[in-house]
């Protein structure tokens, strides 16, 4: 739903889309919301980061303890393996936090050109062409084209870890997500939704499966020497 916040544009300043064309790319594009990570129970987790390839290594691995007589051996190899899973198990809660954390840059609405007025939509609505007025204070809600800058400048530290602000002028891009600390703009939307680097980065940082520890590594070569 829009809410009109200014008077009809007359003149050489882009009217915007139709809100019949807006509905239409809408359609086609889908809402400008970034990908929800997908819901697996925490039980389950943790139980595949007890059951996975290596896991499964090192409980054969605690059986052969037993069944050669070394059964403080085997113990320490499944209290170990325990440890690990739980331990790996939350540093991967610690990244689907970071994750959702990303979700939550977006603006719940922005002022948009449509139908020669300029209107509030909700963020979700937004599809590529639409032209959006940003203002200091404002974060930028999908990735866009700068087409007339006014002394801005976007705090891009959520993807660079830059903490000085980044100078924009007419034909820059900004990021979804980003921070207008100063100036005006009106901007013209490139990539919504899962297309956005917002997105791209959410993905990863959900995705991102941790290294090795260096316990982890001391257990594999137990395993090699147990199974020799």
């Amino acid at each position: 739903m829009t809410q009109p916040v200014g008077p009809p544009i007359h003149g050489p300043v882009d009217a915007g889309l139709s809100s019949e064309r807006a509905a239409a790319l809408l359609q086609e594009t889908g809402p400008n919301v970034l990908p929800a990570a997908k819901t697996v129970p925490r039980w389950r987790k943790l139980l595949g980061e007890l059951t996975h390839f290596f896991a499964l290594m090192l409980w054969c691995a605690a059986a052969l303890a037993f069944i050669a007589g070394m059964p403080e051996l085997g113990v320490a190899i499944i209290l170990v393996v325990i440890v690990n899973g739980i331990f790996a198990h939350v540093q991967q809660e610690r990244a689907q936090h970071a994750a959702a954390k990303l979700r939550g840059l977006l603006p719940a609405d922005v002022s948009v050109r449509r139908d020669g007025r300029l209107v509030r939509v909700h963020t979700s609505g937004l599809v590529p062409g639409d032209t959006v007025v940003l203002t200091a204070g404002d974060r930028v809600p999908a990735d866009v084209v700068l087409s007339s800058a006014s002394a801005c400048a976007v705090d891009e530290s959520m993807l660079t870890g830059e903490s000085e602000a980044v100078a924009k002028s007419d034909g820059d891009s900004a990021w979804g997500g980003t921070f207008l600390v100063n100036g005006e703009a009106d901007a013209v939307v490139s990539r919504t939704g899962g297309n956005t680097r917002l997105a791209g980065i959410a993905a990863l940082t959900s995705g991102t499966q941790s290294p090795p520890t260096p316990l982890a590594l001391e257990l594999r070569r137990i395993v090699r020497l147990v199974a020799a």
